[in-house]
């Protein structure tokens, strides 16, 4: 036989198409020289047939066959070989279909072999992979959920071809759900859920599987009730809460910020009745837990700070002012109005009932004495004198006395309970006191002509003469006093005092000086003037003036000079010598100084000169101005 493909080599790509599946692979075809070929071979691995199996199908082509024998087609897989035998005759180049049914699809790899009984050389191989039924491994995410939990969904685990569809039933409702992965989401809906069958992309298999969702309704506070406002000591009803849901329950709450929790098998639970700021915040019963809002609130007002006030004291004859403090409104016992004026006459208790914005209420008491007026008094240490007399003053009156006030008639008001006050001119004098308690009750009391004061008696007289001399030492005093009735002198020359009205007294002649005189003057109450007056001394001036002088250089009557004995001042004396021209010539200051007769050095010329000669007396200070004319001689 010729071989007309001799040394030829074919390569061809052999696709296969299943239904529901793709496919692929290579084969290489190599001619022989002068041997049976195939030149092409397919398959398709068909899937879905019953008893879990599958079957392969395809067709092939050949050349140079042994025209004897059968053709065999083989499927070898994990489960074992498969076969189809095809009879003769044989047709080279002709298109030949297969079929090899009934191969377990246990998912192991496949190969597929066709040849000739009669030439087993002349054979093709191909190699694939057994197909795997859709199968539901596994069905999870059941549990148990509250309201508005996050339901994770019910999941089946899937093997085989996406995409798949899950037929299952929800508390035996017929349901399905699809997915292209797996695990397969059949969703979060509460019920039972029961899965029946499974179907990917080629195959449909039964499947079994539970799960249960079950969503449990929230508990709810559905009623808050018991709060409200109280005074301090009365008594406080409970907070109670109405809760819906599978019993126990438990309530979370907090009292003024602080967190609370109270369980009860029974509705409506008891929250406690302590006060604060009720705020529930959460409920759970015997499955779920949800926040929920209620608030109630029990006020307990602490009872007004009242107050009566301190205690106090009026003096009598006062009115009173009660006032209460602390509260809103005030009543008062004993007729009293809150704020208003009354007069009591007596020390009492007085109690107050003060009512604040709340209605609670306090009392409180306070004592209001009444004190008597002070009944005031004073004694002087002296209420008759001459001025200036000083006066101490002293309050008498009894009693806790903590302030005095004096007014003196004409004077000023002096503070003290012990004062000094000095009165410097006569007359009568009113004095009051007025004196205030330590509880500041005040009163007065006034001594009219309390304090005399006698005028001062005036000391005066007229001594018969003012100056004595050697001669006439003799003076008589005329008294001209006013207002005295007894007299003191003192006449200035150390003798002893005289109490006559009008004394003489004869000053020692030979004693040239001057004499004070005092009189004291003494009224009826020892008050005394006094008046003092000089008795001068005057002694006579005496002096000599000479007229003429021989200033000649012999020892007998050189220098012209005045002889003063008595009556001058030896340190004011003045004396002055002119010429005929009335030229000063000379002067002198000393009453021991004279003039020699010279002007300018030189002697003047014999004749007649004039002086003149000033003192000033001792005793009266009187100035005394003498002139004269001295002649000059030979």
């Amino acid at each position: 036989t010729a071989c007309p493909m001799a040394d030829i080599t074919y390569s061809a790509t052999i696709t296969n198409t299943l239904t529901g599946c793709t496919a692929s692979d290579d084969i290489n075809i190599t001619v022989g020289v002068c041997a049976c070929t195939f030149n092409s071979f397919t398959y398709n691995i068909n899937q879905c047939q019953g008893g879990g199996t599958y079957s392969i199908s395809g067709d092939f082509e050949y050349f140079l066959n042994p025209g004897t024998g059968s053709l065999v087609v083989e499927a070898t897989n994990a489960s074992g070989t498969y076969t189809q035998t095809i009879p003769g005759p044989f047709t080279d180049f002709q298109l030949t279909n297969y079929l090899v049914t009934g191969i377990p699809s246990d998912g192991s790899p496949v190969t597929i072999n066709v040849y000739f009984t009669d030439e087993t050389t002349c054979e093709s191989t191909l190699n694939g992979v057994s197909p795997v039924l859709p199968t539901v491994t596994n069905v999870a995410g059941g549990g148990t959920y509250c309201a508005g939990d996050v339901v994770a969904p019910i999941l089946v685990d899937v093997t085989g071809t996406g995409p798949w569809t899950i037929d299952y039933t929800l508390d035996g409702v017929a349901m399905t759900a699809s997915g292209a992965a797996s695990p397969v989401s059949l969703g979060t809906a509460a019920g039972d859920y029961i899965v029946t069958a499974v179907t990917d992309a080629n195959c449909t298999n039964a499947g079994s599987g539970t799960q249960t969702i079950i969503i449990h309704t929230l508990p709810t506070v559905t009623n808050v009730t018991g709060g409200a406002a109280y005074c301090d000591g009365d008594p406080i009803n409970d907070i109670f809460a109405d809760v819906t849901g599978a019993t126990p329950w438990t309530i979370d709450y907090t009292v003024d910020g602080a967190p609370m929790s109270v369980s009860n098998a029974t509705s409506p639970l008891n929250l406690g009745n302590a006060p604060g700021v009720y705020t529930i915040t959460g409920i759970t019963d015997a499955n779920c837990s949800n926040s929920v809002a209620g608030t109630q609130t029990i006020t307990v007002y602490p009872l007004p700070a009242v107050s009566a006030g301190n205690d106090f004291t009026i003096c009598e004859n006062d009115p009173a002012v009660l006032t209460g403090s602390g509260a809103s409104t005030y009543v008062w016992d004993n007729g009293v109005t809150n704020g208003a004026v009354f007069n009591p006459t007596s020390t009492a208790t007085y109690t107050v009932v003060g009512t604040d914005v709340n209605g609670c209420q306090e009392t409180d008491s306070m004592v209001l004495t009444v004190e008597p007026l002070p009944i005031v008094s004073f004694v002087a240490d002296d209420t008759d004198g001459c001025s200036p007399m000083s006066v101490e003053f002293t309050n008498t009156t009894p009693g806790n006395i903590t302030n005095c006030i004096w007014s003196i008639e004409g004077a000023e008001i002096l503070d003290g309970c012990t004062i000094s006050y000095t009165f410097d001119s006569p007359g009568l004098y009113d004095v009051t006191l007025t004196t205030t308690s330590a509880s500041g009750c005040t009163n007065s009391v006034t001594y009219s002509d309390y304090i005399y004061i006698e005028a001062d008696p005036i000391a005066d007289f007229v001594p018969s003469t003012s100056e004595i001399s050697v001669y006439n030492s003799d003076v008589t005093f005329i008294n001209t006093s006013y207002g005295a009735t007894s007299y003191e002198w003192d006449f200035g020359d150390g003798s002893a005092l005289v109490y006559t009205e009008e004394p003489s007294v004869t000053y020692p002649p030979a004693n040239p000086t001057n004499y004070e005189v005092t009189l004291y003057a003494y009224s009826p109450l020892g008050c005394v003037d006094s008046m003092t007056r000089e008795i001068f001394y005057k002694e006579d001036v005496i002096f000599y003036v000479p007229n003429a002088f021989t200033p000649d250089g012999d020892e007998f009557n050189q220098t012209f000079q005045p002889v003063f004995t008595s009556g001058f001042d030896p340190y004011d004396f003045d004396l002055y010598i002119y010429n005929r021209w009335g030229e000063l010539i000379f002067e002198s200051h000393d009453s021991q100084e004279g003039w020699d007769g010279t002007f300018k050095g030189n002697l003047v010329q014999t004749g007649l000169y004039s002086w003149k000669i000033e003192f000033k007396t001792i005793y009266t200070d009187e100035r005394v101005l003498v002139t004269g004319h001295v002649n000059v001689l030979k």
